[in-house]
């Protein structure tokens, strides 16, 4: 091409006419993106509420039927109790390392494995021991478009997996997570007598991540055709109160303490 002969909307064919429309579109939400502090992109694009509000047991229970998630399967995160013991895990556990100049780049990896283990939408397997195999956090996914939770390929296989250290580095077994899941009804059944299964995922959803959310509850459906003879029980954990609770202040939580459950 010609140095005078640059592409403009006037000299395109009609169909490079399109690809350029739709790249001018796609650089006009980039600037938008990144001069608007993320929140109107992150409301139009991921799908994201800015502004959540506190959900009453009722409308957690629509939540759920909205998504027409099976009721024996329906389970609710503890408001406080998950983040304080995962925070605490770390810093007995994992984070029990010094802050010295030597393991700085180790206490990088506990702070992403942190930031991992409390982000808004996740999934995460174990087999039937409950034995961790795989984990994948929101932050992961392909941003902002398509949003695909195959991350690395991940779900081309079973059961799933990828090569991304960070994912690999902190799996937090299976038991962790349950003292923390109250059952959305009596339908629920007891953690304590889980059906028998050859594999188990936990899949923590919100209504405020609603795209991502929905995204993972469908590719989770499709995953689970993929593999009819695999026998899989999912346990859908709501975590839309319980990712709110700390950002409240003190007041806001005493308010909530004293509402009906």
């Amino acid at each position: 091409m010609h140095k005078n002969d640059t592409p403009t909307a006037r000299n395109l064919h009609p169909s490079k006419l399109q690809r350029f429309n739709l790249l001018k579109g796609l650089l006009a939400i980039f600037i938008l993106f990144t001069a608007s502090g993320c929140s109107i992109a992150y409301r139009v694009l991921l799908g994201v509420d800015s502004t959540p509000s506190w959900k009453s047991s009722e409308q957690v229970q629509r939540d759920f039927k909205r998504q027409k998630l099976p009721a024996a399967q329906s389970y609710v995160l503890d408001t406080a109790s998950f983040y304080k013991a995962t925070i605490a895990f770390y810093r007995t556990g994992y984070g029990s390392l010094p802050k010295t100049a030597t393991d700085s780049l180790q206490q990088k990896r506990l702070r992403k494995g942190l930031n991992d283990d409390l982000q808004p939408v996740q999934i995460r397997f174990y087999d039937a021991k409950g034995t961790p195999l795989f984990k994948l956090v929101n932050c992961y996914l392909d941003p902002p478009i398509p949003m695909r939770w195959n991350v690395a390929g991940s779900f081309d296989q079973f059961p799933p997996a990828n090569d991304i250290a960070q994912l690999n580095d902190f799996l937090l077994p299976m038991d962790f997570f349950l003292p923390h899941l109250l059952p959305l009804s009596p339908a629920s059944g007891s953690l304590q007598t889980l059906p028998k299964a050859d594999y188990y995922a936990i899949l923590m959803w919100n209504d405020f991540m609603i795209r991502p959310s929905r995204k993972l509850l469908k590719s989770m459906r499709n995953y689970q055709k993929q593999y009819p003879d695999k026998n899989i029980h999912f346990l859908y954990v709501n975590n839309h109160n319980a990712e709110l609770w700390p950002m409240l202040d003190a007041a806001s939580q005493a308010k909530i303490k004293k509402l009906p459950q």
